[in-house]
């Protein structure tokens, strides 16, 4: 080895080095957007990783952008977070809490502790560490689902009735505006509109490229390739679609049976209740392709879709009013109560299992629904997103939103998407 060649290896590995302290510097300038409860605060990487194992520090480890800022969106108390945000910027803010009530301090308190900013223990003199984990259990449904809000999609002019994935990984979102939008999750583009001509309440794509959907009292169907809508059935009454994976989908919802209709809308078969079942509120596909139907006796069944027989039936007893059933991997549901907690149904042949999902948590849920990591994301009290364990049905982190949530999709990225707030037209997207 010549003089030369170990001098060039030498520069090279020094400039080598000299690229990745660059990069790290850049990484540790770069621009962060923090949207705390509407306000918006400018912050770099550096500021935010200050207490390695805060929550603020491991928010932004997650994603890295150096070109463009990146923007979280966290539901708290903006004037609470520019106290935080002070301090790890190197300011003394102990005259923040000169002649401040109690109350506030507390406040101030609460989000100190849900941050991880352990560096401002020396603020309050009665931050025990029992404080610290009382205020994180009282916080639990109070975070961040898994840190990031990453869009609104916008264009509806009035409320967003219904929110369905295609099978392209498209979203399509139906409105009262009559109105069916079909977007692009990642560009938070809205693609194209069909036209319902009712107030849009329900909606399936039936095989790749079929919409079928229920505006005001009739059954509309679009094929999505052309942007075109090909049938319509009035007079229907009051219903929700289902598609059933066989080239059939059902009509389900009021009247003592439910109509089965194949891809031209055609009825091939019904599902006959007993006499008196008067409405069908919820209607589950299974993976092996029966379905689950729950009537007004608040009774389940379970059917064969080559037979249209019902197989067997059973009842929950004790539980209030069905207002939903909603698929997950594998032979089971969650059935979601009106007066009551979630459950994981678990159905075979013989028997049907139940987990209580949140039991410790006094959960009382409108939707839910399954994630890509097999956890149950559950709509409760119209307020809250909490993210449940489905086999123990315990919780594991949520959002909160004070003006109220009001629909729940599962996405691909194992995000939700939820139309909330004082503007239903427009549907936020959480990842």
């Amino acid at each position: 080895m010549t003089n030369q060649t170990t001098l060039d290896e030498r520069l090279a590995a020094l400039e080598q080095k000299l690229q990745q302290l660059s990069k790290t510097e850049e990484i540790k300038n770069e621009k962060i957007l923090l949207n705390i409860g509407g306000a918006v605060f400018t912050t770099s990487r550096e500021t935010l990783t200050k207490i390695p194992d805060s929550y603020l520090a491991k928010l932004v480890s997650k994603t890295r952008n150096s070109f463009t800022p990146y923007e979280y969106f966290i539901d708290r108390n903006s004037n609470r977070f520019e106290v935080i945000l002070e301090h790890l910027r190197g300011e003394d803010i102990g005259h923040v809490f000169d002649n401040r009530r109690e109350s506030d301090v507390e406040d101030i308190k609460r989000d100190v502790v849900f941050y991880g900013i352990t560096s401002m223990r020396k603020y309050f003199r009665t931050l025990r560490i029992e404080d610290e984990e009382r205020i994180k259990r009282e916080n639990m449904v109070k975070g961040v689902f898994n840190g990031v809000h990453t869009g609104i999609l916008k264009g509806h002019e009035d409320y967003v009735r219904c929110i369905i994935l295609l099978k392209n990984g498209k979203l399509a979102t139906g409105s009262a505006d009559k109105t069916i939008k079909v977007w692009d999750i990642q560009t938070k583009t809205c693609e194209f509109t069909l036209d319902a001509g009712d107030d849009v309440k329900s909606m399936c794509e039936l095989k790749t490229g079929v919409l079928a959907c229920r505006a005001g009292d009739s059954l509309v169907m679009f094929d999505l390739r052309n942007k075109t809508k090909f049938k319509t059935l009035v007079g229907l009454g009051s219903f929700d679609v289902l598609d059933l994976n066989n080239n059939t989908f059902a009509l389900y919802g009021s009247g003592d049976n439910i109509r089965i209709l194949d891809m031209e809308g055609l009825e091939v078969g019904q599902l006959r209740g007993e006499p008196g079942d008067y409405s069908h509120p919820g209607m589950v596909l299974l993976s092996d392709n029966r379905v689950v139907t729950y009537n007004y006796y608040q009774k389940f069944e379970l059917w064969d879709l080559n037979t249209y027989k019902c197989i067997r039936s059973w009842k929950d007893e004790g539980s209030s009013s069905l207002s939903g059933l909603s698929p997950m991997s594998g032979n089971q549901f969650v059935a979601i109560y009106g007066r009551g907690q979630p459950k994981v149904w678990t159905v075979d042949d013989e028997s049907s299992n139940q987990i209580c999902v949140g039991d410790k948590h006094s959960v009382r849920a409108d939707h839910a629904v399954q994630l890509t990591d097999g956890s149950i994301a559950a709509l409760c009290e119209l307020q809250y997103i909490k993210n449940f364990d489905k086999n123990t049905g315990e919780l594991k982190t949520g959002i909160e939103h004070p003006r109220g949530l009001s629909l729940l999709c599962a996405i691909p990225d194992g995000g939700v998407v939820t139309s909330f707030g004082a503007r239903y037209e427009d549907v936020y997207i959480f990842a």
